[in-house]
């Protein structure tokens, strides 16, 4: 009290000043940090932006080249006169008419400069049609085509080959040659092949080069570098780029470059756009600019707000001081603190308060649904036990009424020995035979009511039986098998029950030569296996029953579902081969 009747306003002022200027590194500091990640991550994302519209174009211009190039080629298979080229064979009478294919490819050769040659190769007489005329392979000039044909005879495949061919001059050069195989799949009848001149085809793509982009690069699916389409000095493919070729996000920043790739249609091929970062790090001076004149602006806030908390501090302070100094007992009490403080305090208190009470009465009414739930859960444990009971009496009156065993008590005395299966832990793993016996019982059952409408044959391996699986896995399954698969069809239905370890897993077939699916409701069963949240309805127990394999052992677990109509369904459940002990051997 001393100091400040001494020093005054002062003392008070460069205390916060000094506390100001300590506090005031951190936010300065954290604006410095948000500031340069937010124009990071702006630069990168307008940078990407325009490279991702550089390389679609460039990317387009390709696919459409190849695209329509493809669309050509199955024009010029169907011909006639080119169908009837291929299918001749040496020294049979000529039924094409020549003109007419030399017509259809100089059209085609019209259309675009940077197509150098059409090749239409005849497997069975070993003859080459192109725009330069009708000859023998062997008589050709050009032949480095032929042994990726040979490699790739597969009939009505398209793919396309970077190569080094000859012109009609015999003068070599770089060629994209598109490949389309003709035929049936038992009759290989020949090829039809598009040359590209690589040279004439990149100087369009120059034509969309921006200002920024350093380099353009075409690459095979493995990172080899198949063209180098601008060929800049003092520009490269790093091998850390090739290597994440395949891998997101779609661009890797090494050296001075950023780098970009985009598969190219129908091939195995990348695009690689090679973007200088200068323009990224070009534009890092104003921001530091920016930076010095946010941090000037700050002190000299600082300055203002020390000054203006120092006179709110230091005006009260002296009043104190002057009431302590001319203290009089009719100075109310009131005056000592702010009215508008004192309003905050009582209005915080007053919400607390009533926080308080709302939260007591959440907590009363969750209290009361945790109960009911609880009585819900004991009231779902007592209803199966008094089913069981209620089932044996009823088996013993059956066998009173005929004096021994009959199909009804057989059928009770099964259905009280399925629930009394389902009455147990559902949350441990039973041995597979175990559950084999289980759905025996319930064939059975489902034999006695069907009257022999199916029978079902077995194929389990001995020393799976002691396998752990889920329980009551399989009745859904059958339990579709028999109602929409067998009991719509005609005459007698076989299920085949099919179990044997393969490769470390435990495979489970249920197969049935029932009425089938369509491929639109087998489609929308698999699609059901997706999804979390499980409706009641048709074919619902096999997505039910994935979901409970994914919950125990994983997502890399479950049901797949295969039929056709009138051929039948099989089900194919993948569990992991544990042994007896829960482990895998």
């Amino acid at each position: 009290m001393r100091r400040l009747q001494v020093r005054g306003f002062g003392t008070i002022f460069f205390k916060n000043l000094s506390l100001l200027s300590v506090l005031i590194l951190f936010p300065i500091i954290l604006v410095a940090v948000l500031a340069g990640l937010s124009f990071s991550a702006s630069m990168k994302s307008e940078i990407r932006s325009y490279s991702y519209k550089s390389l679609q174009n460039y990317k387009n211009l390709t696919d459409t080249m190849i695209a329509d190039y493809m669309a050509q080629s199955h024009h010029l298979g169907n011909d006639s006169d080119v169908e009837l080229f291929l299918l001749q064979r040496n020294n049979d009478t000529v039924y094409y008419d020549r003109n007419v294919i030399h017509n259809l490819l100089n059209s085609q050769m019209s259309m675009k400069e940077y197509l150098d040659s059409i090749y239409i190769y005849s497997n069975r007489s070993g003859r080459i049609i192109s725009n330069y005329g009708e000859s023998s392979y062997k008589d050709f000039f050009d032949h480095s085509w032929m042994q990726e044909y040979q490699a790739n005879t597969v009939p009505s495949r398209f793919w396309c080959v970077f190569r080094t061919g000859l012109n009609n001059q015999n003068r070599p050069i770089q060629v994209l040659s598109i490949y389309k195989a003709l035929g049936t799949l038992t009759d290989n009848q020949g090829v039809i092949v598009f040359n590209i001149n690589w040279g004439k085809f990149a100087r369009q793509l120059a034509e969309w080069r921006g200002e920024n982009d350093s380099g353009l690069y075409l690459v095979d699916e493995s990172g080899k570098r198949l063209a180098d389409i601008w060929q800049e000095e003092g520009t490269s493919l790093p091998a850390s780029v090739t290597a994440r070729i395949r891998e997101e996000p779609s661009y890797v920043e090494s050296g001075s470059s950023i780098f970009y790739n985009t598969p190219v249609h129908a091939t195995g091929w990348h695009y690689i756009l090679a973007v200088s970062n200068s323009v990224y790090y070009g534009s890092l001076r104003p921001l530091l600019v920016s930076m010095l004149v946010i941090v000037a602006i700050w002190l000299l806030a600082t300055a203002i707000i020390a000054v203006l908390i120092s006179l709110r501090i230091y005006r009260p302070i002296r009043s104190i001081l002057g009431a302590l100094r001319d203290y009089s007992p009719l100075v109310e009490e009131s005056r000592l603190l702010p009215k508008d403080e004192e309003g905050y305090i009582i209005t915080a208190i007053q919400r607390t308060l009533r926080e308080h009470e709302a939260v007591s009465v959440q907590l009363t009414e969750r209290i009361g649904m945790l109960k009911k739930a609880q009585s819900i859960a004991l009231q779902s444990q007592i209803n199966p036990h008094f089913l069981h009971n209620t089932l044996d009496s009823i088996n013993w009156s059956a066998m009173g009424l005929t004096g021994g065993k009959n199909e009804t008590s057989v059928m009770i005395t099964q259905l009280a020995s399925m629930l009394r299966y389902s009455l147990e832990d559902g949350s441990k793993l039973v041995p597979l035979e175990k559950e084999l016996e289980h759905i025996r019982t319930y064939l059975n059952l489902q034999m006695i009511r069907y009257r022999n409408k199916f029978r079902v044959e077995w194929e389990v391996a001995a020393e799976i039986k002691h396998c752990r699986v889920i329980k009551i896995m399989l009745q859904p399954i059958l339990e579709n098998a028999i109602y929409h698969g067998i009991k719509p069809m005609e005459g007698a239905g076989i299920i085949t029950i099919t179990a044997k370890p393969n490769n470390g897993l435990l495979e489970i077939v249920i197969r049935d030569n029932g009425v089938g699916m369509d491929r639109l409701k087998v489609r929308r069963i698999n699609s059901l296996m997706q999804q979390t949240d499980i409706q009641e309805k048709a074919h619902i127990g096999i997505p039910n029953v994935n979901q409970r394999i994914q919950l125990f052992f994983g997502e890399e677990y479950g049901i797949t579902v295969a039929s056709a109509e009138q051929e039948g369904t099989e089900v194919l459940l993948r569990l992991p081969y544990l042994t007896g002990d829960g482990q895998a051997p």
